[in-house]
């Protein structure tokens, strides 16, 4: 639902401006770094509470767009219960824990853009971007001589065991006692990338389309807020998009129309399946363009910004469902996250 925001009106036209140009850079074909994003999924309050340092240092490194996978790195490494969280000490050539929690996650986050340059340079998969923090730089050019550049487990282990000279130790995670009954070559860690992408959901290997291209104003965001109507607090499963009535809406990806028509306080709304346990939401809208079974398009025109419903003022409330679970859609759109 839609809050007017008190603001000078200067300020709210130059945040319109920064707001428009960063996002349209993403929506008109921002390169994509890695394989569909993704955002985190059960990180532990000590990791989200890292989320500000980490990005700062993500920024400057112009790796922004991957916070999500550094803050997943991160609960593998230490649950952000240790000073030197990322583990970063011994990529510098120090003792273990040698590095305070800033140095850690600044090395963390230098060492990470140094594996990804590297990978895009020869051509490399981001889980070999992920398992060569673990093994080191050079399973980067050992994944693009022996598996042209795609990483697999197998690859993985081949790898392990090279460096180990075959030794095996007992390794009791979850993810290994399923895989092998709980062992692990005596080399960094071959469970990596799968202990890594326990953290992480994803949609589609080609990206989301922001849903109102032109317009990028939150009016209300994801998570616990006061409702409007009932000042009770409540879970907002999405986000709003403050725009005129009558803006078109677009599919943020290819899929199937699973509800089109009037969904009580949602007024009219559509939601569509994408595939792998993804959909997205569009609700408030004027009118739908589509009906239930319709096959759309990536960007195709599907609805108009309305107020219909349990609605203050003209919006679109935006929803991304992975999995049963909604999440923040944010994450997904780099050029207005990074904004947050």
């Amino acid at each position: 639902m839609m809050r007017l925001l008190f603001v000078p009106v200067i300020f709210l036209l130059v945040l319109l401006i920064i707001i428009a140009a960063i996002a349209m850079a993403f929506v008109t074909g921002q390169p994509e770094p890695s394989p569909g994003f993704s955002v985190g999924v059960n990180l532990c309050d000590e990791v989200l509470a890292l989320e500000p340092l980490v990005l700062y240092h993500a920024r400057y490194f112009g790796v922004e767009s991957h916070v999500w996978y550094l803050l997943a790195i991160i609960q593998v490494e230490s649950g952000g219960r240790v000073e030197d969280v990322m583990q970063s000490s011994e990529s510098l050539g120090l003792p273990p824990n040698s590095l305070s929690r800033d140095e850690s996650i600044q090395q963390g986050v230098r060492y990470f853009s140094q594996l990804l340059s590297r990978a895009e340079q020869l051509g490399a998969d981001m889980d070999t971007v992920l398992q060569a923090y673990n093994f080191g730089i050079g399973f980067i050019d050992y994944i693009v001589q022996n598996g042209n550049g795609q990483y697999s487990f197998e690859l993985a282990m081949s790898f392990a065991r090279s460096l180990s000279g075959g030794m095996r130790v007992t390794y009791t995670n979850v993810i290994a006692v399923a895989e092998n009954g709980g062992w692990k070559y005596a080399y960094g860690n071959m469970f990596y990338v799968r202990r890594v992408r326990s953290y992480l959901v994803g949609i589609g290997s080609s990206g989301l389309l922001w849903p109102t291209p032109g317009h990028y104003l939150i009016t209300s965001p994801f998570g616990n807020r006061r409702d409007p109507f009932t000042s009770a607090f409540q879970m907002h499963s999405g986000i709003d998009i403050g725009a005129p009535f009558g803006v078109p809406i677009v599919a943020s990806a290819g899929g199937v129309v699973e509800f089109s028509g009037w969904n009580g306080g949602y007024g009219n709304y559509i939601r569509i399946y994408h595939g792998n346990g993804h959909h997205t939401v569009y609700a408030h809208n004027s009118r739908n363009l589509v009906r239930f079974g319709d096959h759309v398009t990536q960007g195709q025109h599907i609805a108009d910004v309305g107020s219909t419903g349990a609605s203050t003022g003209p919006h679109l409330h935006y929803e991304i469902w992975v999995n049963g679970i909604p999440v923040d859609p944010l994450p997904f759109f780099p050029g207005i996250y990074t904004l947050r």
